[in-house]
């Protein structure tokens, strides 16, 4: 992983954020729609949550570090440059 992307993960599991990484999607990580304490940071079907279902503190930071999310399928976004 880069190290922009790594200092992006740290901080964004340091809130809580559900990050993961797995092998078989794209980018650097990924944030997980599937895990316990989900919904309060992303959520693929409530746009009122922040961007495209992604809460507004997380595409802060991805932004600060030259990332942003896309969304995989309704359980996982991924993490790309931009």
């Amino acid at each position: 992983m880069k190290q922009n992307a790594r200092k992006a993960f740290n901080e964004l599991k340091a809130l809580g954020v559900p990050v993961v990484e797995f092998d078989h999607y794209g980018g650097h990580f990924q944030l997980s729609a599937e895990e316990d304490n989900s919904s309060e940071w992303v959520d693929y079907y409530n746009g009122s949550l922040g961007d495209f279902g992604i809460h507004n503190t997380i595409n802060g930071i991805l932004d600060k570090h030259g990332l942003f999310a896309e969304w995989q399928d309704a359980a996982i976004a991924s993490v790309w440059d931009v």
